[in-house]
This record gives C-alpha cells, structure tokens and sequence, in this order.
C-alpha cells in the first residue's frame, strides 16, 4: 500500500506548464506601453496645470498694467498738472487773485 499512496502522490501533482515566450513578450510590451503612455499622460496633465497658473499670473499682470496706464494718463492731464500747480506751487493766472487763509493762534 506504501508504493501505491507514493504512486498516487506523484500523479496528483498538477502538471507543470510552460512559459511560452509569446506570452511572456506580449506582457511585457503591454506593461512597457502602460509605463510610456503613463508618464506622458502625467507630464501632460503637470504642462496643462503649468499653463494655467502662468495664464492666470498673465492676466493679473495685464490688469495692473491697465490700471497703471490709465493712472498714468489721468497724471498726464492737462486738469491733473493745473490742480497740482494751483495747490502745491500756489500757480496764479493773469487776472486772478490768491487769498490765503491763516488760522487763528490759540491763546495759551
């Protein structure tokens, strides 16, 4: 009964298969491709992040720019340069007169 049960053992064993090299190959092409097509997708989705915050700092750029042109314009002006004159350098037209008002001195 012993050579019998060893007999039995043996033939229970499943039989081994073989690697075939198509197979083999074919996996690893499809994992190569994955890890490609992988990385490319990742860079592309980084570029298109990328992209967008330097758009987004290009527009807040164009908006300053904007608002320091047109500063600069209304400094430009003609009204803007008279009103300076007339308050900070006391500019006097031919045929006007300039009052000045004092404040009284407190008395101590």
């Amino acid at each position: 009964m012993a050579g019998k049960g060893r007999l039995y053992d043996v033939k229970a064993r499943p039989p081994r298969r073989r690697i075939r090299w198509g197979t083999l190959l074919l996996i690893g092409l499809a994992v190569w491709l994955v890890w490609t097509f992988g990385q490319g997708f990742v860079r592309s989705y980084q570029l298109k992040q990328e992209l967008a915050e330097v758009e987004s700092r290009i527009r807040a750029v164009e908006i300053r720019n904007e608002k320091i042109r047109s500063e600069l314009e209304r400094l430009q002006s003609a009204e803007y340069i008279e009103r300076m004159a007339r308050e900070e350098l006391g500019l006097v037209k031919p045929g006007e007169e300039l009052y000045i008002l004092s404040q009284p001195i407190p008395d101590d």
